[in-house]
């Protein structure tokens, strides 16, 4: 993405905000695991106090965020934990025409449900997450801009050894260009990227190239497409191996797009992706990953909502990944809530989830049945 560049004259006075947060929620679930041959069932009590500071001025502009996650599970207490994420991110205009920016993560997580709804995947045991990336735009001209970027990922699956490790270094170059003397609010990209994936029993590097670009279409519609090609290869590592080695290289295309509408009272976003990502440690390798999801929100008074979800999620494994025992898998979940605005500060949830994992495996398929209700407070001290 694009860092928005735009003159100091037009950036907005200095601003400081303190942002404290409490949500407290409770849920049911039938299946805690999604397991298709144990199923836990269990209430759930989550306690969430945060905090949020962000800053900014004519140049810098920043926040700091923190979150810690209570959870009781009554039915058996010895799973109890206190999840933590930290957040913060920055960006500094040095001239008009040139920005550098940088965001730092850590994640400390235990709850399973953490991931189904960006990767279609429950995770059964706890994680550790760092994230860092740093970038840097710089205005080519009026209408071109040129960005690189880096990021380093590193996720540990604490005390299971069933779970793989991975550590994801990643480096992208891309052009970007206001088509607007062609059509009016279009912009076009095109980006250049190299990743490296270091699992506990295997590597992968992937190169990827691909073209795309967005456009607010009206007052009510927009969307984004990109789309190319990769080229990837997966090989074996690791002292526990066999003796011989084994890589697979391969190619594919990839598709990232997203259709959005925004109207007074309806909205509603529809979003497709395939592309190489890593399975929440579930498998050895990284796999080729299809997402489809659409979130909808209908206003049904000034201050009641209805918001429904949905995602299907298609994983498929390579070589590599299908000898270290892995098979492919794919999911659905479904989502259906009421949200309930008192004013500005206080909100109130009450919804249903449903999620199915099949596994092209002996283990078959599991289903899945979440109840919740949850209540949400923040506010600013100052601005």
């Amino acid at each position: 993405m694009l860092l928005p560049l735009a003159h100091p004259a037009a950036a907005p006075a200095a601003q400081t905000a303190l942002t404290p947060s409490l949500s407290v929620m409770q849920e049911y679930t039938d299946n805690l695991f999604t397991s298709s041959s144990h199923r836990f069932q269990t209430f759930i009590s989550h306690a969430r106090p945060g905090i949020r500071v962000t800053g900014r001025n004519e140049l810098l502009s920043g926040s700091l965020a923190a979150r810690l996650d209570a959870l009781h599970y009554s039915r058996d207490s010895q799973m109890d934990k206190v999840d933590q994420i930290y957040e913060g991110n920055g960006t500094w205009r040095l001239t008009p025409l040139l920005a550098l920016a940088a965001d730092a993560s850590y994640r400390r997580e235990s709850w399973p449900d953490r991931e189904i709804e960006s990767s279609g995947q429950p995770l059964s045991s706890a994680s550790r997450r760092h994230n860092y990336g740093a970038r840097a735009e710089r205005r080519v001209g009026e209408l071109t801009s040129v960005l690189l970027d880096y990021r380093y990922e590193r996720i540990d699956y604490a005390r299971d050894d069933a779970l793989s490790d991975v550590t994801v270094q990643s480096l992208g170059a891309a052009l970007g260009y206001d088509a607007q003397r062609l059509l009016s609010l279009l912009k076009l990209r095109c980006a250049l990227r190299f990743s490296r994936s270091e699992y506990t029993a295997s590597l992968t590097e992937n190169y990827e190239l691909s073209v795309g670009g967005s456009m607010q279409l009206n007052e009510l519609w927009s969307f984004s497409v990109d789309t190319g090609g990769r080229y990837t290869k997966t090989e074996l590592q690791g002292a526990s191996l066999p003796t011989y080695s084994m890589a697979h290289h391969g190619a594919g295309w990839t598709f990232r797009g997203a259709l959005d509408y925004t109207g007074e009272k309806f909205n509603g976003s529809l979003a497709y992706a395939r592309e190489l990502s890593n399975a929440s440690g579930s498998y050895g390798t990284s796999v080729e990953r299809n997402i489809v999801t659409l979130n909808l929100r209908q206003r049904i008074s000034y201050q009641l909502f209805a918001l429904a979800g949905a995602g299907y999620y298609r994983s498929k494994a390579d070589a590599v990944s299908a000898l270290l025992g892995n098979a492919d898998e794919s999911s659905v979940r479904g989502s259906l809530s009421l949200r309930y605005e008192f004013n500005r500060s206080f909100t109130a949830d009450l919804g249903y989830e449903c999620f199915l994992l099949d596994n092209e495996s002996p283990a078959g398929t599991a289903f899945r049945n979440k109840l919740f209700v949850q209540l949400t407070a923040r506010t600013d001290l100052f601005e």
